[in-house]
């Protein structure tokens, strides 16, 4: 008091506590044997909710940190706590990916062990697709449905089907348009693509079989509405003389099986008739019942002269000519 009196202080009569052993004081205990924490501050952490997300358990840390000088080395004892608050972009990050006849499945694992596996059914249009599509879009599939792990960190996608390998390595305008579209899309992601024997992807391979019925993501929808018919240089008369000529053609009809249904990894184990396709079997694809190499459809043996024939009737100069062939059809 006498203190107060020579500083010319005034104490609300209210507030002031006299002859006390202990005092509450801006959220700690002041007492006869020194500086204590608050009881209500020690209960309100005791019975604080576990944290379930990256923002509680920051609270958490700037909580107890207020109360630090009565925790020994709490440094070291929030260190675990501080690791779940940002990425850990040090532990690798593996996705396997596997497209079956009538499903999608993506398996996510950090150090070897699985995070998650979602799988899903194939809409009516992506059953027809290439294996190389299908393969490609369980990619895709995973990539986007694990954004928030996958995006902005090196990321190893494996996958069974090995024309993956060389599609990704070849020139954008090599691949079929759809693929240019999932290609495109996956230029967001850092990924490292490497093959995996199928013996070796128990549980994508089996998973993909065994897929949920969801519905797909905005951008495989977008992909599903890509149809390179709208922008073939080649009449709708003439494609049909072509599908045709492609049913009773044995060689375009065991191609057509060897694309649905996906390329052995050895030219050797490949059947005879498609063998001298195999260089250039990841930019083969299957479209209304014609097939393509990249956007040009593949034109029968039969009717390789006709179709000469037709570009050259057009009358735009041997340069044109050539264009025009190149960009619209292929040959055997």
């Amino acid at each position: 008091m006498r203190r107060c009196r020579e500083k010319d202080t005034t104490l609300n009569a209210d507030k002031v506590k006299m002859s006390c052993n202990e005092v509450t004081f801006m959220g700690h205990l002041l007492t006869d044997e020194g500086l204590k924490p608050d009881p209500e501050k020690v209960r309100a952490i005791l019975e604080m909710p576990k944290p379930t997300d990256v923002a509680a358990v920051r609270r958490l840390i700037g909580f107890v940190n207020y109360l630090q000088i009565f925790l020994p080395n709490l440094s070291g004892v929030c260190e675990p706590l501080r690791k779940l608050t940002h990425k850990d972009t040090a532990e690798e990050l593996t996705l396997q990916c596997d497209a079956s006849e009538k499903g999608l499945e993506a398996v996510i694992s950090k150090n070897g062990q699985p995070l998650a596996l979602p799988s899903r059914a194939l809409f009516r249009a992506e059953v027809n697709y290439a294996q190389i599509e299908k393969e490609l879009l369980a990619v895709l599939f995973g990539l986007e449905k694990f954004r928030q792990y996958t995006y902005g960190r090196p990321v190893q996608v494996q996958s069974d089907h090995k024309p993956l390998e060389s599609i990704m390595k070849k020139s954008l305008h090599m691949a079929p348009r759809r693929l240019q579209r999932m290609l495109l899309r996956l230029q967001g992601y850092d990924i490292d693509l490497v093959y995996r024997s199928e013996k070796n992807m128990e549980l994508s391979d089996t998973l993909s079989r065994v897929y949920l019925h969801e519905g797909g993501t905005p951008v495989e929808i977008e992909v599903e509405s890509i149809n390179v018919m709208r922008s073939l240089l080649v009449y709708s008369a003439r494609l049909d003389d072509i599908r045709a000529s492609m049913e009773t053609d044995e060689r375009m009809q065991e191609l057509k099986k060897v694309i649905l249904k996906g390329w052995p990894d050895k030219r050797s184990d490949v059947p005879g008739q498609a063998r001298q396709y195999f260089g250039v079997r990841d930019e083969l694809t299957v479209q209304e019942g014609l097939i393509f190499r990249g956007e040009r459809v593949l034109v029968p043996n039969d009717l390789r002269k006709q179709m000469i024939q037709r570009i050259h009737s057009t009358h735009i100069g041997a340069d044109g000519c050539l264009r025009r062939a190149r960009e619209s059809i292929g040959q055997e």
